[in-house]
């Protein structure tokens, strides 16, 4: 897999969660009464994708963190729904401005990136 592929695969998991948000009405995953966010899911893909050298696994979970990574920022993890007004948050300006940023700094660090797998 080139850097290309790479980053094919890191804006298609951007592009699967925000159409995956785009429809707030669906089963929101939790545990108890703990909110599993796309970016958890991202923590174990990324460690996974670097042990077993899968750079189609570790983009994913790149992706998946980048698309989250405003949110983060500025609201804080958002374990609680109080913190964030749900699907809303992802497609405010700033939000979607944050991600802009997030996409042209992994296309610039893409040759980097790659070389950690």
């Amino acid at each position: 897999m080139n850097n290309l592929d790479f980053f094919f695969v890191f804006l298609l998991a951007i592009a699967i969660a925000r159409l995956i948000l785009a429809f707030p009405k669906r089963i929101k995953p939790s545990i108890g009464r703990f909110r599993v966010r796309h970016y958890m899911y991202a923590v174990i893909l990324i460690p996974l994708g670097l042990y077993i050298h899968s750079i189609a696994i570790y983009a994913f979970g790149i992706g998946l963190l980048i698309d989250e990574l405003p949110l983060i920022l500025f609201r804080g993890l958002g374990y609680k729904d109080e913190q964030w007004k749900g699907c809303d948050d992802y497609f405010t300006a700033w939000c979607v401005a944050g991600v802009f940023l997030g996409i042209c700094a992994v296309y610039l660090l893409r040759d980097y990136l790659v070389g950690l797998v």
